[in-house]
């Protein structure tokens, strides 16, 4: 049924609004464990990571992005799970000379954020400069 067909039933209108509710709440929901899935497998205690607050406030700030985004028909947010571990992985600094046999243990992880934002600003000017990627 298309919205916009002058010679659509004004009945069958808010009929396709209520049918996409359950829909959506079941992919938000999906958004969110994932995002606690990723949450879960970076705060591993094998990882040494100090966690304060900032899992409660990503959530709210999710659910917010969330909604903000189904308001205004942008994209949704995604946690990309493998992403995140390989980030995790690289910035894992681990003991030097482990014992023979033994697997060598991690000492730290740099925490930090700019290597991301690095990330998503050459994504977005990738985006901007299409001819680059052609050539």
């Amino acid at each position: 049924i298309d919205m916009f067909d002058t010679n659509t039933s004004p009945i069958a209108i808010p009929y396709l609004a209520l049918s996409a509710i359950v829909p959506a709440f079941l992919v938000s929901v999906l958004i969110i464990m994932e995002s606690h899935l990723t949450g879960v497998l970076v705060n591993k205690p094998c990882h040494r990571l100090v966690k304060g607050c900032t899992p409660n406030w990503d959530t709210f700030l999710m659910g917010v992005i969330l909604l903000v985004c189904s308001l205004f028909g942008l994209p949704w947010l995604c946690a990309d799970s493998v992403r995140t571990m390989t980030h995790i992985k690289t910035l894992t600094v681990y003991s030097k000379h482990p014992a023979p046999g033994e697997k060598p243990r991690v000492l730290y992880i740099h925490e930090q954020r700019v290597s991301i934002v690095l990330v998503h600003i050459l994504v977005g000017l990738f985006l901007l400069f299409p001819k680059i990627i052609q050539s």
